[in-house]
């Protein structure tokens, strides 16, 4: 590797200038809230030497510019033939690229040319949620790494597009923080963007991502307030540096400990079906028996009841759609755990992985011991006609948040999880000849409670509990009565047993 040629992304500087703009010095943590503000004038009295403010073609080394002029979307699509024109240690040239976006993840081959002797592979990963000032995760960034292919390699894109591909050691790495803007009317730093100063003849902020298109892009705009400073070497050292990955904490599988019973686990496993006081014999959305208020209680099973809301509460959040602005919550909540009400710390995030495709993710029952500390995964896809729940009892030795959740290694695929699927049956209208609305949009629930009707509502747009009315037939999810786990008619089933080989991912 010695005798490569050099890769671009190298002289990029492994850090955003920190806070202290007396010295200028780097910061040491790719945290948003550690990288500094600065004008361009400001940043040329302190830049250090061997480093200078790029130009925008070296910046388009870093994030392309595709020939639409907006931003690559990250979800399952793929940009052919790119045409870029870039700088990087005073070579300028114009070059082709391919990209193939998969999930949080966009692939790329670049500088190609007649002789790709610059020929590189890329990997963009987007990590962490992006929001508003003092919403956003404190380890949101865009990680770049990049690996020489040269002239003799044999492929296009859809080679390098696994992540087999990219544990190796010979991978450079950088990481851009989300550090956001700093304006006169942001208290703080707002994390929807992370952005970098560079010239094109005055102040110039250039943003990296955007929470609200979900894209990796290279808008700039001439505006006068600081920005975050990525500096560039005006040579490379004699040796290459190969940086990691930001390493995320790992969680093996806790099957077999000690641990409280959980509320998911007492969750029947299937729906009330449409025979008399029997469950369905799967979730499909036509086998769910729909059942007026005047109906509901006499289709029991024996040991079975309809849920109270703070039963309820222990599966589901009282409220989370996704037109909210804000996309994650920290609260409390009301919650039945073996028979005893209590009140419970919660955090929630949601994320949209692809078109279509949304993730909530829940940190469920904190309370001074953390006894019943648990994780949850709702998933969400627009082609299936229900909600997957996924829990993992954490317990009181778990130390994060719920951006710990957003994970995109096994940790949603150990032998420990417990899963349970609603479909989204619809609604039984009685004053339309009992015709079935809604049915594979929405999933309505009946609730116990003293106030009146109320039940809870799933469907791609979130989920939510509201009051109902008589003239509906909802579909009834039913507990056991009692404090053990069920033994029959909805025991819940784990997910198969998967490797719990450690991943390389993030933090």
């Amino acid at each position: 590797m010695a005798q490569r040629p050099i890769i671009p992304l190298e002289y990029v500087a492994e850090y955003n200038l920190g806070t202290n703009k007396a010295t200028g010095s780097f910061t040491t943590s790719q945290r948003p809230d550690s990288s500094g503000f600065y004008t361009l004038k400001e940043v040329q009295k302190v830049c250090p030497q061997g480093y200078h403010v790029p130009t925008v073609n070296e910046l388009y080394s870093i994030i392309p510019k595709i020939d639409s002029g907006g931003g690559m979307t990250f979800d399952n699509r793929e940009y052919r033939n790119q045409k870029e024109e870039v700088e990087f240690g005073g070579i300028k040239g114009r070059f082709t690229s391919d990209f193939i976006a998969k999930g949080n993840v966009i692939y790329g081959i670049r500088f190609q040319d007649s002789n790709n002797k610059y020929r590189c592979a890329y990997r963009y990963h987007r990590i962490g949620v992006f929001g508003k000032a003092g919403l956003g995760d404190m380890g949101a960034c865009l990680v770049i790494q990049a690996k020489y292919l040269g002239p003799e390699y044999n492929g296009d894109v859809s080679r390098i597009a696994n992540e087999k591909y990219w544990m190796t050691d010979d991978i450079v790495t950088r990481i851009i923080p989300a550090n956001g803007v700093s304006t006169p009317g942001c208290e703080g730093i707002d994390l929807r963007y992370g952005s970098l100063i560079t010239l094109l003849g005055g102040d110039l902020k250039f943003y990296i991502m955007h929470i609200d298109g979900n894209q990796m892009s290279t808008s700039l705009g001439y505006v006068p307030e600081p920005a975050g400073v990525r500096l560039f070497l005006d040579k490379l050292p004699e040796q290459p540096v190969y940086g990691k990955r930001p390493q995320q904490k790992v969680y093996t599988s806790l099957k077999g400990i000690k641990r409280p019973i959980l509320p998911i686990e007492k969750m029947a496993q299937t729906n009330v079906g449409k025979t008399e006081k029997t469950f369905a014999q799967d979730n499909s959305v036509d086998n769910t028996g729909l059942y007026l208020i005047s109906e509901k209680n006499i289709q029991h099973p024996a040991g079975w009841h309809e849920p109270t809301t703070s039963e309820w509460l222990g599966i589901f959040p009282e409220r989370i759609t996704w037109d909210n602005e804000a996309n994650s919550y920290f609260g409390s909540e009301v919650i039945m755990t073996n028979g005893t009400q209590k009140t419970y710390g919660c955090e929630y995030l949601h994320v949209e992985n692809a078109t279509g495709k949304y993730t909530c993710y829940g940190l469920k029952f904190k309370d001074a011991g953390n006894n019943f500390l648990s994780a949850y995964r709702y998933d969400f896809d627009k082609t299936k006609p229900y909600l997957k729940i996924t829990c993992r009892y954490l317990g009181p030795t778990f130390t994060g948040t719920v951006f710990d959740l957003n994970r995109d290694d096994n940790f949603w695929e150990q032998d420990d999880t417990i899963t349970v699927v609603l479909p989204y049956s619809g609604r039984r209208n009685s004053d339309r000849l009992d015709r079935v609305e809604q049915k594979g949009e929405k999933g309505h629930y009946w609730l116990k409670n003293p106030d009146g009707m109320c039940s809870y509502v799933i469907s791609f747009k979130g989920m939510y509990k509201t009051f109902s009315e008589d003239v509906y037939g909802y579909a009834l999810r039913l507990f056991p009565t009692g404090n053990a786990r069920p033994k029959s008619g909805g025991e819940t089933k784990k997910t198969a047993t998967k490797s719990t080989k450690k991943s390389p991912v993030r933090r």
